[in-house]
């Protein structure tokens, strides 16, 4: 007899567009910094900005949207390989989103994912704050937690 059962969950796209952008206004400001903006194909891209001045493209929603991506990279890390840009686009939201999902569903027997598994139900509970963001981005960029 099998030992698990696998389920799966439906995210709404709207929750991941909110915690993106908590992500890159603010909840992750003090370690990400955005190395390029890949345009996105086609049209539907949101601006902010009045009539008056110049429109601007919302950053969170690059990945979001088909053909676009940001470049992100951690300049001040002490890891080489956590300085190399990383292409943050709709497959590794959705690959950081999964990682981050298995993750908190494992066995912590060593102690070592703190508030994962905290973080994750607070995301499913739809409670989120810029820490529970940061994580998300984290999961997304570098596969796991490595700040906090």
């Amino acid at each position: 007899m099998q030992k698990t059962i696998s389920i799966t969950q439906d995210i709404p796209r709207e929750r991941v567009e909110n915690l993106l952008c908590d992500a890159l206004e603010g909840g992750s400001n003090y370690w990400y910094m955005i190395k390029d903006k890949i345009e996105p194909v086609g049209e539907g891209f949101a601006y902010y900005g009045s009539h008056n001045e110049k429109k601007t493209k919302y950053l969170h929603l690059y990945p979001l949207q088909e053909g676009g991506a940001l470049m992100i990279d951690d300049s001040n890390a002490d890891e080489p390989e956590l300085k190399e840009p990383v292409r943050l686009d709709w497959a590794r939201v959705k690959e950081g989103l999964r990682l981050w999902a298995l993750d908190a569903m494992k066995d912590d027997e060593d102690k070592t994912r703190g508030a994962h598994p905290r973080l994750w139900a607070d995301f499913i509970k739809d409670n989120t704050d810029a820490e529970t963001a940061d994580c998300f981005l984290q999961y997304c960029i570098f596969g796991k937690v490595i700040y906090g």
